[in-house]
């Protein structure tokens, strides 16, 4: 027979599938379950996440392990820490989006260091500050890296070289910015390193050059392909 806590969790992953796919109103209304959509938010996150499926292949089926389940336990406690205290945020990416967008985001990121501190075990914090470094950081972080290079060497260079230098550079910054595993540390570290002309192409020259695309040719001011 399956325990209460295996029907939670059954219901928990029926519950984001449903919210995710815009039908959130097809919910049992009978089940004793409060939908948050901003903790389920926290958890799909980190359910649907490569490194959590690779760490934990049974965490969304119905042969889930004592291990698996251990640590969605922790998960959801963890959420229902991050959405609480960071209630203001939350309301604020729903109603005055634009100045969410350029909020201070170490703000929010402390909260979550303290509800991981809280609520994980060393094995869960770690797998969750891969997860984050991988869903947000990194993302940002290519972007911000890509946006450095002026649009005429990008236009010129061959896109194996572009990308070749810029996960080059996304690495050593990674590298250099997750020696200690807090959500603020690395990112203030990001935004630090990436904020200094200096340093930065310090990295690019320790990354390997950008190869002009062989079928360029440059004629008077135009360049064809």
């Amino acid at each position: 027979m399956r325990s209460k806590l295996g029907e939670y969790y059954s219901f928990a992953v029926i519950t984001m599938t449903l919210v995710f796919a815009g039908s959130v109103f097809a919910i049992d209304k009978t089940h004793d379950f409060q939908v948050d959509l901003d903790q389920e938010q926290c958890l799909f996150e980190i359910l649907h996440s490569p490194i959590t499926k690779l760490r934990y292949p049974n965490i969304l089926s119905d042969s889930i392990d004592g291990k698996s389940f251990a640590m969605l336990k922790e998960m959801d406690s963890f959420c229902a820490c991050s959405v609480q205290k960071r209630k203001d945020e939350l309301t604020q990416k729903k109603t005055d989006k634009m100045s969410w967008r350029f909020r201070d985001k170490k703000e929010g990121l402390g909260k979550e260091d303290q509800c991981a501190l809280a609520k994980f075990s060393d094995e869960t914090m770690d797998l969750y500050y891969h997860v984050v470094v991988s869903n947000r950081f990194r993302r940002d972080l290519e972007e911000t890296i890509n946006n450095r290079m002026a649009q005429g060497m990008r236009i010129i260079a061959s896109d194996l070289s572009v990308q070749g230098q810029t996960t080059c550079m996304e690495s050593k910054i990674l590298k250099r910015c997750t020696r200690i595993k807090s959500l603020r540390s690395t990112y203030q570290c990001i935004e630090e390193t990436t904020n200094d002309p200096r340093l930065m192409d310090k990295i690019s020259l320790e990354c390997p050059n950008l190869i002009e695309k062989t079928n360029y040719k440059i004629a008077g001011d135009d360049l064809r392909i």
